[in-house]
Protein backbone atom coordinates (compact mmCIF):
# COMPACT_ATOMS: atom_id res chain seq x y z
CA UNK A 1 0.00 0.00 0.00
CA UNK A 2 0.89 3.57 -0.05
CA UNK A 3 2.93 4.65 3.44
CA UNK A 4 0.93 7.61 3.40
CA UNK A 5 -2.21 5.39 3.85
CA UNK A 6 -1.76 4.56 7.21
CA UNK A 7 -4.16 2.84 9.56
CA UNK A 8 -4.64 4.69 12.23
CA UNK A 9 -8.42 6.26 11.42
CA UNK A 10 -7.53 9.48 11.80
CA UNK A 11 -8.69 12.04 9.23
CA UNK A 12 -5.58 14.38 8.22
CA UNK A 13 -5.76 17.50 6.16
CA UNK A 14 -4.54 16.96 2.41
CA UNK A 15 -2.83 19.98 2.17
CA UNK A 16 -0.76 18.62 5.39
CA UNK A 17 0.59 15.83 3.47
CA UNK A 18 0.74 14.46 6.89
CA UNK A 19 -0.20 10.31 7.14
CA UNK A 20 -3.81 9.49 6.87
CA UNK A 21 -6.09 6.95 7.23
CA UNK A 22 -7.06 3.61 5.88
CA UNK A 23 -10.68 2.03 5.74
CA UNK A 24 -9.93 -1.83 5.60
CA UNK A 25 -13.36 -3.67 3.59
CA UNK A 26 -14.42 -6.87 4.66
CA UNK A 27 -12.02 -8.25 1.90
CA UNK A 28 -8.84 -8.04 2.61
CA UNK A 29 -7.67 -7.26 -1.33
CA UNK A 30 -9.77 -3.69 -0.96
CA UNK A 31 -9.26 -0.49 0.91
CA UNK A 32 -10.27 2.76 1.14
CA UNK A 33 -8.09 5.85 2.31
CA UNK A 34 -6.98 9.28 2.12
CA UNK A 35 -4.19 10.17 0.06
CA UNK A 36 -2.39 13.87 0.88
CA UNK A 37 -2.77 14.93 -2.97
CA UNK A 38 -5.83 15.84 -5.55
CA UNK A 39 -5.74 13.22 -8.29
CA UNK A 40 -5.06 14.24 -11.99
CA UNK A 41 -4.40 10.33 -13.07
CA UNK A 42 -3.46 6.90 -11.97
CA UNK A 43 -1.64 4.59 -13.70
CA UNK A 44 -2.50 0.72 -13.69
CA UNK A 45 -0.23 0.04 -10.92
CA UNK A 46 -1.90 2.80 -8.86
CA UNK A 47 0.92 5.32 -9.41
CA UNK A 48 -0.80 9.04 -8.99
CA UNK A 49 -0.37 12.29 -10.88
CA UNK A 50 -1.41 15.08 -9.01
CA UNK A 51 -1.06 17.92 -6.58
CA UNK A 52 -2.03 20.32 -3.82
CA UNK A 53 -1.67 23.56 -2.87
CA UNK A 54 -0.11 24.47 -6.36
CA UNK A 55 2.10 22.14 -6.35
CA UNK A 56 2.24 19.03 -8.61
CA UNK A 57 3.43 15.16 -7.30
CA UNK A 58 4.21 12.11 -8.76
CA UNK A 59 3.38 9.46 -5.69
CA UNK A 60 3.62 5.55 -6.06
CA UNK A 61 3.27 2.59 -3.66
CA UNK A 62 5.95 2.50 -1.05
CA UNK A 63 7.31 5.97 -1.65
CA UNK A 64 6.17 9.36 -0.39
CA UNK A 65 5.20 12.12 -2.71
CA UNK A 66 7.46 13.25 -4.80
CA UNK A 67 7.54 17.20 -5.75
CA UNK A 68 7.54 17.78 -9.81
CA UNK A 69 9.75 20.88 -10.60
CA UNK A 70 8.64 24.09 -12.14
CA UNK A 71 9.88 25.41 -15.35
CA UNK A 72 12.73 28.23 -14.76
CA UNK A 73 11.87 31.21 -13.58
CA UNK A 74 8.51 29.98 -12.54
CA UNK A 75 7.33 28.39 -9.51
CA UNK A 76 3.78 26.64 -9.39
CA UNK A 77 2.76 23.27 -11.19
CA UNK A 78 0.04 21.38 -11.91
CA UNK A 79 -0.57 17.89 -13.11
CA UNK A 80 -3.39 16.66 -14.73
CA UNK A 81 -2.82 12.96 -16.46
CA UNK A 82 -0.16 10.10 -16.57
CA UNK A 83 1.32 7.13 -18.87
CA UNK A 84 0.47 3.91 -18.25
CA UNK A 85 4.12 2.92 -16.79
CA UNK A 86 3.86 6.14 -14.87
CA UNK A 87 7.20 7.29 -15.89
CA UNK A 88 5.39 10.52 -17.68
CA UNK A 89 3.15 13.02 -16.39
CA UNK A 90 1.89 16.45 -18.11
CA UNK A 91 0.43 19.46 -17.04
CA UNK A 92 1.16 23.16 -16.68
CA UNK A 93 3.64 25.52 -14.81
CA UNK A 94 2.57 28.90 -14.04
CA UNK A 95 3.46 31.89 -11.27
CA UNK A 96 1.31 33.19 -8.44
CA UNK A 97 0.55 36.08 -10.82
CA UNK A 98 -0.75 33.15 -13.81
CA UNK A 99 0.72 35.22 -16.08
CA UNK A 100 2.48 33.04 -19.17
CA UNK A 101 1.35 29.52 -18.14
CA UNK A 102 3.03 27.10 -20.20
CA UNK A 103 2.13 22.65 -20.55
CA UNK A 104 4.89 20.77 -19.96
CA UNK A 105 6.05 17.10 -19.56
CA UNK A 106 7.63 15.53 -16.88
CA UNK A 107 9.85 12.49 -17.60
CA UNK A 108 11.45 11.03 -14.63
CA UNK A 109 12.15 14.60 -12.54
CA UNK A 110 13.36 16.32 -15.75
CA UNK A 111 10.12 19.14 -16.83
CA UNK A 112 10.17 19.76 -20.00
CA UNK A 113 8.20 22.95 -21.54
CA UNK A 114 5.62 22.52 -24.68
CA UNK A 115 5.84 26.28 -25.77
CA UNK A 116 3.22 29.42 -25.96
CA UNK A 117 2.76 29.31 -29.76
CA UNK A 118 1.90 33.19 -29.96
CA UNK A 119 2.76 33.84 -26.61
CA UNK A 120 -0.87 31.83 -25.75
CA UNK A 121 -1.09 30.64 -22.81
CA UNK A 122 -1.07 26.41 -22.79
CA UNK A 123 -1.90 23.32 -20.60
CA UNK A 124 -1.63 20.11 -21.52
CA UNK A 125 -4.68 18.16 -19.68
CA UNK A 126 -3.87 14.08 -21.22
CA UNK A 127 -0.97 11.79 -22.19
CA UNK A 128 -1.01 8.69 -24.41
CA UNK A 129 -0.23 4.97 -22.85
CA UNK A 130 3.42 5.71 -23.73
CA UNK A 131 4.03 9.37 -23.20
CA UNK A 132 4.72 10.19 -26.20
CA UNK A 133 1.62 11.90 -27.51
CA UNK A 134 -0.09 15.02 -25.58
CA UNK A 135 -3.24 16.52 -25.62
CA UNK A 136 -4.62 19.87 -24.10
CA UNK A 137 -5.42 23.82 -25.02
CA UNK A 138 -4.07 26.95 -26.07
CA UNK A 139 -5.65 29.62 -24.20
CA UNK A 140 -6.47 33.29 -24.95
CA UNK A 141 -7.19 36.22 -22.85
CA UNK A 142 -10.47 36.14 -20.61
CA UNK A 143 -13.38 36.23 -23.81
CA UNK A 144 -11.02 35.40 -26.62
CA UNK A 145 -11.33 31.92 -26.64
CA UNK A 146 -8.72 29.37 -27.03
CA UNK A 147 -8.04 26.11 -29.53
CA UNK A 148 -7.35 22.60 -28.13
CA UNK A 149 -3.87 20.94 -29.70
CA UNK A 150 -1.95 17.98 -29.83
CA UNK A 151 1.82 17.82 -29.17
CA UNK A 152 4.83 15.11 -30.30
CA UNK A 153 8.40 15.29 -30.35
CA UNK A 154 8.33 16.11 -33.87
CA UNK A 155 5.81 17.84 -34.67
CA UNK A 156 5.55 20.01 -31.48
CA UNK A 157 2.12 21.66 -30.61
CA UNK A 158 -0.53 21.63 -33.69
CA UNK A 159 -3.74 23.47 -33.30
CA UNK A 160 -6.83 21.26 -33.70
CA UNK A 161 -9.03 24.17 -34.62
CA UNK A 162 -13.32 23.67 -33.92
CA UNK A 163 -16.13 22.91 -34.97
CA UNK A 164 -18.16 24.82 -37.95
CA UNK A 165 -18.98 28.21 -36.99
CA UNK A 166 -17.54 27.72 -33.88
CA UNK A 167 -14.47 30.14 -32.70
CA UNK A 168 -12.97 28.40 -30.08
CA UNK A 169 -12.17 24.73 -28.64
CA UNK A 170 -10.42 22.83 -25.55
CA UNK A 171 -8.87 19.77 -25.09
CA UNK A 172 -10.23 17.55 -21.73
CA UNK A 173 -8.68 14.20 -22.59
CA UNK A 174 -6.78 11.95 -25.38
CA UNK A 175 -7.34 8.44 -25.93
CA UNK A 176 -4.28 5.71 -24.99
CA UNK A 177 -2.86 5.67 -28.30
CA UNK A 178 -3.32 9.15 -28.78
CA UNK A 179 -5.25 9.12 -32.06
CA UNK A 180 -8.72 10.43 -30.37
CA UNK A 181 -9.04 13.66 -28.39
CA UNK A 182 -11.87 14.78 -26.75
CA UNK A 183 -13.47 17.79 -25.58
CA UNK A 184 -15.68 20.64 -26.44
CA UNK A 185 -15.93 23.98 -28.86
CA UNK A 186 -17.37 27.22 -27.77
CA UNK A 187 -18.45 30.39 -29.24
CA UNK A 188 -20.30 31.56 -32.70
CA UNK A 189 -22.55 34.13 -33.03
CA UNK A 190 -24.98 31.94 -34.59
CA UNK A 191 -25.12 30.07 -31.17
CA UNK A 192 -26.85 31.19 -27.86
CA UNK A 193 -24.34 32.88 -25.20
CA UNK A 194 -22.53 30.45 -23.15
CA UNK A 195 -23.38 27.33 -25.20
CA UNK A 196 -20.84 24.63 -25.91
CA UNK A 197 -20.81 21.39 -28.26
CA UNK A 198 -18.27 18.23 -27.12
CA UNK A 199 -16.25 17.13 -29.65
CA UNK A 200 -14.37 13.93 -30.91
CA UNK A 201 -11.37 14.67 -32.87
CA UNK A 202 -8.87 12.23 -35.25
CA UNK A 203 -7.00 12.95 -37.78
CA UNK A 204 -9.30 11.04 -40.39
CA UNK A 205 -12.14 13.03 -39.44
CA UNK A 206 -10.72 16.22 -38.33
CA UNK A 207 -12.89 17.94 -35.00
CA UNK A 208 -16.39 16.31 -35.20
CA UNK A 209 -19.51 17.71 -32.86
CA UNK A 210 -21.62 14.73 -30.71
CA UNK A 211 -24.52 16.94 -30.67
CA UNK A 212 -26.92 17.55 -28.22
CA UNK A 213 -29.86 15.92 -26.15
CA UNK A 214 -33.06 16.85 -27.49
CA UNK A 215 -33.86 20.30 -26.97
CA UNK A 216 -30.28 21.35 -25.33
CA UNK A 217 -27.07 23.74 -26.03
CA UNK A 218 -24.71 22.75 -24.15
CA UNK A 219 -22.94 19.18 -24.47
CA UNK A 220 -19.25 18.92 -22.75
CA UNK A 221 -16.73 15.65 -23.67
CA UNK A 222 -14.99 15.06 -20.03
CA UNK A 223 -13.43 11.61 -20.91
CA UNK A 224 -12.23 8.76 -23.05
CA UNK A 225 -11.99 5.17 -23.32
CA UNK A 226 -8.68 3.59 -24.52
CA UNK A 227 -9.50 3.08 -27.73
CA UNK A 228 -11.45 6.08 -28.43
CA UNK A 229 -14.41 4.90 -29.18
CA UNK A 230 -16.25 5.32 -26.09
CA UNK A 231 -16.75 8.95 -24.68
CA UNK A 232 -18.56 10.80 -21.59
CA UNK A 233 -19.17 14.05 -20.26
CA UNK A 234 -22.85 15.78 -19.94
CA UNK A 235 -25.26 17.32 -21.67
CA UNK A 236 -28.39 19.88 -21.02
CA UNK A 237 -31.67 18.01 -20.72
CA UNK A 238 -34.37 20.00 -20.03
CA UNK A 239 -32.68 22.56 -17.83
CA UNK A 240 -30.27 19.70 -16.42
CA UNK A 241 -27.25 18.47 -17.04
CA UNK A 242 -27.17 14.66 -17.47
CA UNK A 243 -24.11 12.68 -17.89
CA UNK A 244 -23.93 10.96 -21.19
CA UNK A 245 -21.91 7.73 -22.58
CA UNK A 246 -21.51 8.41 -26.74
CA UNK A 247 -20.75 5.30 -29.17
CA UNK A 248 -20.47 6.08 -32.84
CA UNK A 249 -22.94 3.30 -33.10
CA UNK A 250 -25.87 5.14 -30.45
CA UNK A 251 -24.96 8.13 -30.12
CA UNK A 252 -24.88 9.96 -26.80
CA UNK A 253 -27.40 8.23 -24.45
CA UNK A 254 -27.84 9.20 -20.44
CA UNK A 255 -26.70 7.44 -18.12
CA UNK A 256 -29.58 6.67 -16.55
CA UNK A 257 -29.82 9.10 -13.03
CA UNK A 258 -32.61 10.45 -11.20
CA UNK A 259 -34.93 13.03 -13.16
CA UNK A 260 -34.17 15.24 -10.36
CA UNK A 261 -30.65 14.96 -10.46
CA UNK A 262 -27.94 16.99 -12.32
CA UNK A 263 -24.68 14.35 -13.09
CA UNK A 264 -21.54 14.58 -14.70
CA UNK A 265 -19.63 11.92 -16.43
CA UNK A 266 -15.72 12.56 -15.25
CA UNK A 267 -13.93 9.70 -15.99
CA UNK A 268 -13.61 6.33 -18.04
CA UNK A 269 -12.04 3.23 -17.82
CA UNK A 270 -10.15 1.96 -20.46
CA UNK A 271 -12.84 -0.40 -22.34
CA UNK A 272 -15.52 2.07 -21.38
CA UNK A 273 -17.36 -0.40 -19.50
CA UNK A 274 -16.79 1.92 -16.43
CA UNK A 275 -17.69 5.63 -15.38
CA UNK A 276 -17.76 7.68 -12.88
CA UNK A 277 -18.92 11.32 -11.96
CA UNK A 278 -20.53 13.40 -9.74
CA UNK A 279 -24.39 14.57 -8.66
CA UNK A 280 -26.34 17.69 -7.94
CA UNK A 281 -29.82 17.99 -7.26
CA UNK A 282 -30.08 21.62 -7.28
CA UNK A 283 -33.17 22.03 -4.93
CA UNK A 284 -31.71 20.56 -2.00
CA UNK A 285 -28.25 21.58 -3.17
CA UNK A 286 -26.68 17.72 -2.29
CA UNK A 287 -23.82 16.82 -4.00
CA UNK A 288 -22.74 12.95 -4.52
CA UNK A 289 -21.09 11.18 -7.28
CA UNK A 290 -22.08 7.82 -9.05
CA UNK A 291 -20.66 5.35 -10.46
CA UNK A 292 -22.26 3.20 -13.67
CA UNK A 293 -21.59 0.18 -15.22
CA UNK A 294 -22.53 -1.70 -18.06
CA UNK A 295 -23.55 -4.31 -15.78
CA UNK A 296 -25.32 -2.78 -12.85
CA UNK A 297 -26.27 0.88 -14.59
CA UNK A 298 -26.06 4.27 -12.68
CA UNK A 299 -25.60 3.73 -9.10
CA UNK A 300 -24.99 6.33 -6.28
CA UNK A 301 -21.52 5.86 -5.15
CA UNK A 302 -21.98 5.42 -1.58
CA UNK A 303 -24.14 2.39 -2.03
CA UNK A 304 -20.77 0.94 -4.33
CA UNK A 305 -18.78 1.94 -1.24
CA UNK A 306 -21.03 -0.56 0.89
CA UNK A 307 -21.68 -3.22 -1.14
CA UNK A 308 -17.77 -3.34 -1.22
CA UNK A 309 -17.62 -3.86 2.47
CA UNK A 310 -16.53 -0.47 3.40
CA UNK A 311 -19.36 1.34 5.65
CA UNK A 312 -18.59 5.20 6.51
CA UNK A 313 -20.43 8.32 7.40
CA UNK A 314 -19.19 10.80 4.89
CA UNK A 315 -20.86 13.23 2.63
CA UNK A 316 -20.33 14.68 -0.80
CA UNK A 317 -18.28 11.87 -1.89
CA UNK A 318 -17.52 12.86 -5.77
CA UNK A 319 -15.27 9.98 -7.91
CA UNK A 320 -13.69 11.92 -10.65
CA UNK A 321 -10.37 9.80 -11.18
CA UNK A 322 -9.91 5.76 -12.60
CA UNK A 323 -6.87 3.63 -13.43
CA UNK A 324 -7.36 2.61 -17.31
CA UNK A 325 -8.24 -1.09 -15.42
CA UNK A 326 -10.99 0.19 -13.26
CA UNK A 327 -8.94 -0.71 -10.42
CA UNK A 328 -8.07 2.29 -8.37
CA UNK A 329 -10.97 4.99 -8.04
CA UNK A 330 -10.04 8.57 -6.10
CA UNK A 331 -11.84 11.39 -5.30
CA UNK A 332 -13.03 13.79 -2.87
CA UNK A 333 -15.50 14.32 0.19
CA UNK A 334 -16.25 15.43 3.68
CA UNK A 335 -15.38 13.56 6.82
CA UNK A 336 -15.98 14.00 10.40
CA UNK A 337 -13.78 16.08 11.75
CA UNK A 338 -11.29 16.68 8.67
CA UNK A 339 -13.48 18.72 6.42
CA UNK A 340 -12.81 18.04 2.68
CA UNK A 341 -9.86 15.34 2.38
CA UNK A 342 -9.14 13.07 -0.92
CA UNK A 343 -9.31 9.91 -1.44
CA UNK A 344 -8.41 6.65 -3.07
CA UNK A 345 -9.99 3.12 -3.47
CA UNK A 346 -8.32 -0.37 -4.64
CA UNK A 347 -10.68 -2.42 -5.53
CA UNK A 348 -8.69 -5.03 -5.38
CA UNK A 349 -6.69 -7.32 -8.38
CA UNK A 350 -10.64 -9.11 -8.71
CA UNK A 351 -12.41 -5.73 -8.86
CA UNK A 352 -15.93 -5.96 -7.11
CA UNK A 353 -16.39 -9.11 -4.52
CA UNK A 354 -19.45 -10.03 -2.76
CA UNK A 355 -20.53 -8.25 0.00
CA UNK A 356 -20.10 -10.08 3.59
CA UNK A 357 -23.08 -9.99 6.12
CA UNK A 358 -23.37 -6.29 8.33
CA UNK A 359 -22.03 -8.12 11.62
CA UNK A 360 -18.53 -9.04 9.95
CA UNK A 361 -17.43 -5.48 9.48
CA UNK A 362 -14.33 -4.74 11.23
CA UNK A 363 -13.23 -2.79 13.81
CA UNK A 364 -11.74 0.01 11.71
CA UNK A 365 -14.83 0.56 10.16
CA UNK A 366 -16.95 0.03 13.50
CA UNK A 367 -14.99 3.67 14.33
CA UNK A 368 -15.91 5.51 11.71
CA UNK A 369 -19.02 4.42 11.49
CA UNK A 370 -19.65 6.11 14.89
CA UNK A 371 -18.04 9.16 13.78
CA UNK A 372 -20.34 12.59 12.81
CA UNK A 373 -21.11 13.57 9.84
CA UNK A 374 -20.08 16.79 8.79
CA UNK A 375 -21.74 18.86 6.29
CA UNK A 376 -20.15 21.41 3.85
CA UNK A 377 -21.40 23.45 0.88
CA UNK A 378 -19.21 22.63 -2.46
CA UNK A 379 -19.38 24.77 -5.41
CA UNK A 380 -19.72 23.44 -8.84
CA UNK A 381 -17.22 23.58 -11.36
CA UNK A 382 -15.98 19.74 -11.05
CA UNK A 383 -14.28 19.23 -14.34
CA UNK A 384 -11.82 21.50 -12.75
CA UNK A 385 -10.26 18.20 -10.82
CA UNK A 386 -8.64 19.17 -6.77
CA UNK A 387 -4.77 18.67 -7.89
CA UNK A 388 -4.11 22.32 -7.67
CA UNK A 389 -3.84 25.69 -10.14
CA UNK A 390 -0.88 26.57 -12.29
Amino acid sequence: MYPSLSRRIVFMSAASMAAPFLLPSTNAQISFGEIPIGVGGIAPDGTIAGGVDYQAYRLTKGSDPVALPPLPGKTRTTASAISNDGSVIVGASGNETNIVIEAVRWTSNTVMGLGNPGGMNTDAVGVSGDGSIVAGSMLGPPGGGGEAFRWTQTTGIVGLGHLPGRTASNASDISNDGSTIVGSSSGGSSFPIHSLEAFRWTAQTGMVGLGHFSGGNTSVANAVSGDGSVITGSADMGGLNKAFRWTASGGMVGLGDSGSAESDGLAISADGSIIVGSTYIPDFGNIGGFMWTSSTGFRDFSGVLSDLGIKIFATELIPYAISPDGRYIAGSGFFAGEGRAQWLLDRGPQGFSPVPEASTYGAASAVLIALAVIRGRYRRGLRSRPCGEA
